[in-house]
């Protein structure tokens, strides 16, 4: 018994559509998250002590660019500075580099720039910092709100 030409068009159609249709969703990039433009305020800490952090950040697509002020008390690091990374889902990677770098005993010179890791969940970024200094490496941890 021989299949009608139609019956046999549709059913190709639905062989394709259902291969193609598999291999959705497989090995898909993960989209950024939008949202971190505008202002951030809150704490960056260096062991105990602890002072004020402001972001203002721009992102676009999955990069993110802007400017921060920090002020960590009883410590020589008051900085501000430009501000680079990138988003991957909640994941955020921010690189904080002062406009003035370290100028040590030694008569070397360091950028001061801090590398964040962290993450954003609703209105709330936070995450751990290492940077080197003239005398160590500093670690600590910056946690945001948006303003």
């Amino acid at each position: 018994m021989r299949m009608p030409s139609s019956v046999l068009c549709v059913a190709a159609i639905a062989c394709v559509l259902m291969i193609g249709v598999s291999g959705c969703g497989r090995d898909a990039p993960i989209e950024p998250t939008p949202g971190l433009d505008g202002a951030w305020r809150g704490t960056i800490t260096r062991g105990a002590t602890a002072g004020t952090i402001t972001l203002l950040l721009t992102q676009s697509g999955a990069g993110v660019t802007g400017t921060w002020t920090a002020d960590l008390d009883g410590l020589a690091f008051d900085q501000t500075g430009s501000t680079g990374g990138t988003v991957t889902g909640s994941t955020v990677s921010l690189f904080l580099t002062p406009e003035t770098p370290l100028t040590c005993a030694s008569g070397a010179t360091l950028s001061g720039t801090l590398a964040m890791n962290g993450s954003l969940v609703g209105g709330r970024l936070t995450g751990d910092y290492v940077m080197f200094a003239c005398d160590s490496v500093a670690t600590g941890r910056i946690e945001v709100t948006r303003d």
